[in-house]
C-alpha cells in the first residue's frame, strides 16, 4: 500500500480524503462507500481543515484498514464487514472499561489495607505518645497540654 503523506492538524496526525483512499488502494468513491457504510463510526476520528477538506485520523485509518481486510480477505460485503468491525470496537471498547473497573476495584482494596495499616500506626504512636507523657518532666507539662495523646484528640484521627 502506498504511504499516507500527512501534516499536523491540532495533536493526531490527519490525512485527507485522497490521501487515505491512495494509502487504502482505493478510489475516493469507493472510500465514501465504506465511511458511509461505517454510518458515524468514524465521527469522532474526522474533522474539517481550514480549507474545509475532511481529514481524518490514524484511527480513522485503522478502522478502515480493517474494514478492506474483512472485505479482501473473508470476501465479505462491505455492509457486513462494516458491522463486524462495529462489534469489534465494541467488544474492545467493553474489554476496556472491564479492565478499568477491575483497575479501580485493585486500587479501592490497596487504599483500604493501606487505611487499616495506617490506623494502626497512628494507634501505635498514640501509645508512644501516652507513654511518653506519662514518664514527661513537670517542667515539660507544657508539651503534654500542647500535644495531648487523647483518643478523642481531632488531630490524632
Amino acid at each position: 500500500m502506498a504511504r499516507i503523506p500527512t501534516r499536523a492538524y491540532n495533536g493526531p496526525v490527519m490525512a485527507t480524503l485522497k490521501e487515505l483512499a491512495n494509502a487504502l488502494g482505493l478510489s475516493e468513491r469507493a472510500l465514501r462507500s465504506r465511511i458511509d457504510a461505517l454510518d458515524g463510526l468514524l465521527d469522532d476520528y474526522q474533522r474539517r481543515d481550514k480549507g474545509n477538506r475532511r481529514v481524518f485520523s490514524t484511527e480513522a485509518l485503522a478502522i478502515l484498514k480493517r474494514l478492506e481486510q474483512l472485505h479482501q480477505d473473508e470476501g465479505l460485503p462491505i455492509r457486513i464487514a462494516a458491522e463486524r468491525v462495529r462489534e469489534e470496537l465494541e467488544d474492545l471498547d467493553e474489554a476496556v472499561e472491564q479492565r478499568a473497573e477491575i483497575q479501580a476495584s485493585l486500587v479501592i482494596q490497596y487504599l483500604q489495607t493501606r487505611l487499616v495499616e495506617v490506623a494502626a500506626e497512628r494507634d501505635q504512636w498514640r501509645e508512644i505518645a501516652t507513654t511518653l507523657h506519662s514518664i514527661l518532666p513537670n517542667e515539660f507539662e507544657w508539651l503534654g497540654k500542647t500535644f495531648p495523646a487523647d483518643e478523642g484528640d481531632p488531630r490524632l484521627n
